[in-house]
């Protein structure tokens, strides 16, 4: 993993925007009553925060974008480059081919994926009132991971070509909570392609206890910012300021849950933050234009800005808050409305409000799509069977529900997200999906 430095300066119009060192900097501070960096260039004070648990949290979360194929974990088997071509190394003594990797020399067996056995697994993901017929907890684990291989091998396939070829993109992330058990309660970052909806990169605040971090915060409280029923844009607005000063800090989302599932711990919400911005530009590493929509939450705001450091000083990625309200009445000025302590411009939009944070004025209007966030986190905390008590379990649901929403689920326009993208010409049922998974 590459040295990634997130204590610096996060104002993108300072000289100091993203910088690791400078004599400027003066830390901690405390002057705005929580521990910051104070840039005397720009006067900001950035919260500081824990860079240990972020790179510690990084490095599981990048082995989850290996490619569903692979023998091995070398860091060119992820899902999104180009693969290692597999040398044929002969077969097992029953018949079933070998393959090596040329980097590694890892020899291995792909499985062969049977759809007569993951089928009842898959029907029971669509139908969860369906009972289990199967009494060997065991072999339904090992048919849980080939399903979650092949559904994710199937999209993978079809996602890899577009990554490397499109020069352009559109993403959209908003956070949620995720409820994978009646007990237990997490944090969700989602980033999905803004025109489309589809759903490309979900990471979730639950961890192995090996990420070394300072315990949650016992006090079961919540910091979420609260959508309130006015339709008047600017008064909403206005109102969200005024929730995110109520935290500690700004970044301090908390969702008032603090029990992850069994052997695991919770990672706090702005080191996930962090975390996922750096692998969603990672992911996006080959596109040479981006506009990044976020969710308007200053938690998202600064993980946002040093994740896309290079690029933003590059002119090549946009970032705009975003929020969809439906407004009653228009109190947006066309020219820009100035509000909050840091004075953002917030602009009238055809499907809610906007506000550039990279730019200095409105360039780009969004596009719709980006209500399908929303549906995708509905579509999980309903299908997510309740009693899920293994983090990897809740993965490999999380990753086929996934699939499953992009190519099967149809939304109001009578098309599915995979549709939309361009990914698939049309809505395939869940048999549908398995069998040209189980055939990839």
């Amino acid at each position: 993993m590459p040295s990634l430095y997130f204590n610096c300066c996060k104002n993108p119009y300072c000289l100091n925007f993203a910088k690791a060192h400078s004599q400027s900097y003066h830390y901690p501070s405390y002057q705005l009553g929580y521990a910051a960096l104070h840039c005397e260039r720009c006067d900001s004070y950035p919260p500081l925060v824990d860079e240990s648990a972020i790179l510690q949290l990084l490095e599981p979360l990048m082995l989850r974008q290996l490619t569903q194929d692979k023998i091995c974990d070398c860091p060119d088997q992820l899902w999104y480059k180009q693969p290692i071509k597999l040398q044929s190394y002969g077969s097992t003594t029953s018949g079933r081919p070998r393959y090596r990797c040329p980097q590694c020399l890892k020899v291995s067996c792909k499985t062969k994926l049977e759809f007569k056995q993951l089928e009842p697994i898959l029907e029971r993901i669509v139908n969860p009132n369906l009972p289990d017929s199967t009494t060997n907890p065991k072999l339904n684990y090992q048919r849980l991971s080939l399903l979650d291989s092949a559904l994710q091998g199937f999209a993978q396939d079809l996602e890899r070509p577009l990554l490397q070829e499109n020069n352009q993109w559109e993403l959209y992330t908003q956070g949620q909570q995720l409820e994978p058990s009646n007990t237990v309660k997490l944090w969700g970052f989602l980033t999905c392609e803004s025109k489309s909806g589809y759903s490309l990169i979900l990471h979730h605040n639950c961890a192995k206890p090996h990420v070394k971090l300072a315990p949650l915060d016992p006090v079961n409280k919540s910091s979420v910012i609260k959508t309130q029923a006015d339709g008047n844009a600017l008064t909403q607005i206005k109102d969200r300021y005024s929730q995110i000063f109520q935290r500690q800090h700004f970044e301090d989302l908390q969702y008032g849950a603090n029990k992850g599932l069994r052997e695991s711990i919770l990672i706090p919400a702005a080191v996930l933050a962090y975390a996922h911005f750096v692998i969603v530009d990672k992911v996006f590493s080959g596109a040479g234009n981006i506009r990044h929509y976020l969710d308007h939450d200053s938690c998202l705001r600064g993980a946002a800005l040093i994740a896309h450091a290079k690029r933003i000083q590059q002119h090549q990625l946009e970032l705009y808050y975003f929020l969809n309200i439906m407004q009653s009445e228009q109190s947006l000025s066309a020219e820009g409305s100035s509000v909050g302590w840091w004075r953002d411009r917030w602009y009238p939009s055809p499907t809610g409000a906007l506000c550039p944070i990279t730019v200095d004025h409105l360039l780009h209007a969004p596009h719709p799509g980006i209500q399908h966030a929303a549906r995708f986190f509905t579509h999980l905390n309903h299908k997510l069977p309740h009693g899920i008590s293994r983090l990897k379990t809740l993965n490999q649901h999380l990753n086929i529900q996934r699939v499953i929403y992009n190519f099967c689920e149809v939304g109001p326009e009578g098309t599915t997200a995979a549709m939309r993208l361009g990914l698939y010409n049309r809505v395939l049922t869940w048999r549908e999906l398995l069998g040209l998974s189980c055939n990839a």
